[in-house]
């Protein structure tokens, strides 16, 4: 009851556009004492995708501004005490003159720089690292992702799943391992533009 806001863990890196998926978690933590060196997970918040008019839950992903006369509902199977409080606030308000730049800017590559062991390291799994792969996360939907080297060599064009992702397992479009060095990706966005980025693969 004293008005303290609360640590979380949201279970993905935090987008920078501030928006959060419908298909991800946020854990609160605390801990037992304030000089306890790690923290104890607690409650658990899922977050549902919001429905349309027809009552149909909206695709994942799909970015939905909050409108007048929307209701947000809270449900626990425990009961709450007297003193406990939650407080839930947002931002006013605003018009987005540069919203494609905004949605570009969220895209990321996991991770960047990419470590190699060496350019043959054992697949699908070397050392309990998993398997060899780069991931493009965020990317708007009904886009075209590409890859080049540093010199404008075509690397490979890869699929982009409804959820915003994009999967590069570290070969080419000949089906060769790609070496180490600077790459860059292009990402044509259809209805939002265009984003040039660069990643590196290093030994």
């Amino acid at each position: 009851g004293t008005g303290a806001k609360v640590d979380f863990i949201y279970n993905e890196p935090l987008p920078s556009t501030g928006i959060l998926r419908s298909d991800r978690t946020i854990d609160l933590v605390f801990k037992d004492a304030p000089s306890d060196a790690s923290f104890q997970r607690s409650w658990r918040i899922t977050l549902e995708p919001p429905l349309d008019a027809n009552g149909a839950p909206l695709p994942v992903g799909q970015i939905v501004e909050p409108q007048k006369g929307d209701v947000f509902t809270m449900r626990s199977q425990y009961p709450f005490r007297a003193s406990d409080t939650y407080a839930f606030s947002s931002i006013a308000e605003k018009a987005n003159s540069d919203a494609g730049s905004s949605i570009l800017d969220a895209v990321r590559v996991v991770p960047n720089p990419y470590v190699a062991a060496t350019i043959t390291e054992g697949r699908p799994f070397l050392q309990g690292r998993g398997e060899r792969r780069i991931e493009f996360r965020n990317i708007p939907a009904n886009s075209v992702l590409r890859l080049y080297t540093a010199s404008g060599v075509f690397v490979r064009q890869l699929p982009v799943d409804g959820l915003g992702y994009a999967v590069w397992d570290l070969r080419t479009k000949d089906n060769l391992e790609a070496s180490f060095g600077l790459y860059f990706y292009h990402l044509k966005a259809d209805g939002v533009g265009e984003k040039v980025g660069k990643f590196a693969i290093i030994n």
